[in-house]
């Protein structure tokens, strides 16, 4: 229904403000996830965005930072989450960088286990996450497919979002409200919170509506919304208001010349007998037929990157592709075809 994406857009205008300064981390959970799994991928992210160079003075202030709040006890969250090492140390020549993916799935798994280890790793990333945040540059976290949360995690995200002391912290989830109940662990937390005081704020997307996406079209093709009364209703007849599905729909008709730039007229026109048949069902039939358009390599890449987590670096990929396929492949190759896949 959109979740992410209007979060990766609410994230994109506030990066497009000027002075408006803030520390982003992403996680996001998968169907099977170890503990903690999608708050450490949110900090790992972090971790190495402040390693660039273009954040030194960032880089600099987050160190300090650590240091006087923590000092050696933050050597502890190191197992955890690996890339903070390199925070520590200064440096950005770290396995993740490399490209050979973190596994602290062991170290997780024990702490998960231990009422010592769990309270020694709560108390660690609410003092870091109070120390890498301030009144000038607030700390803004985004874990999606609360649905797949396990309980440690909901058990760090309670005693962070209770934490008086954490003030310059704001926290937006995401779920599926269809596979979550009023049993499940994340509504017990949402529910607690209420009872609490705390202010939650809740936003369900729906489909949009066929206005709704007749504006989108005619922003889209740049006609009024007059003149794509007829594209719109074939298009909203089988997509229903999903946004996903009515993109992956013009594009469709695009490729089968349903839709087609005029030369001649200098808009957008189409073929209105072949509105009805010139796209997919259903999403799934529309983002299929794209893959198989792609090129075998891609295929194969997609194919592989399915079996493995949300997020998988060039390299990885890069070997699994070369073990797959038993042939050789340039890296330089891989990432030239994965940013015009992603352009496309």
């Amino acid at each position: 229904s959109g979740k992410s994406a209007l979060v990766d857009h609410f994230m994109q205008r506030l990066e497009s403000e000027q002075d408006v300064n803030f520390l982003y981390l992403k996680g996001k959970y998968e169907s099977f996830p170890s503990p903690f799994s999608a708050i450490i991928q949110a900090f790992t992210g972090f971790c190495n965005h402040i390693l660039q160079p273009s954040k030194s003075v960032t880089l600099q202030r987050i160190q300090l930072a650590i240091e006087e709040s923590l000092g050696d006890q933050a050597r502890v969250l190191v197992p955890v989450v690996p890339a903070l090492g390199s925070i520590l140390d200064g440096s950005n020549d770290t396995d993740f960088q490399k490209g050979i993916d973190p596994n602290p799935d062991e170290s997780t798994h024990s702490i998960a286990k231990s009422d010592g280890a769990w309270n020694q790793l709560r108390f660690l990333f609410q003092t870091l996450l109070r120390a890498i945040g301030n009144e000038a540059c607030p700390v803004l976290m985004f874990l999606d497919n609360l649905q797949w949360c396990d309980s440690a995690s909901i058990g760090l995200l309670q005693a962070l979002l209770n934490d008086k002391s954490l003030n310059n912290f704001m926290f937006v989830g995401a779920l599926c409200e269809n596979e979550v109940d009023r049993d499940h662990l994340i509504s017990k937390l949402l529910e607690k919170m209420g009872k609490n005081g705390k202010v939650v704020h809740r936003i369900s997307l729906r489909p949009l509506t066929l206005d709704e996406v007749g504006e989108f079209i005619s922003d889209t093709l740049s006609l009024s919304v007059e003149e794509c009364v007829p594209f719109t209703e074939a298009v909203f007849n089988k997509t229903r208001g999903n946004i996903f599905h009515t993109r992956h729909a013009i594009e469709e008709l695009h490729r089968s010349n349903a839709l087609y730039y005029s030369v001649i007229a200098f808009r957008w026109e189409w073929n209105l007998k072949d509105l009805a048949t010139g796209f997919s069902d259903t999403l799934e039939e529309s983002v299929l037929s794209k893959i198989k358009r792609a090129p075998q390599l891609l295929q194969t890449a997609l194919l592989l990157a399915a079996y493995t987590r949300s997020t998988i670096n060039i390299a990885m990929l890069h070997t699994l592709i070369v073990a797959y396929t038993e042939e050789p492949l340039n890296l330089k190759e891989l990432e030239k075809l994965l940013e015009t896949a992603v352009i496309e």
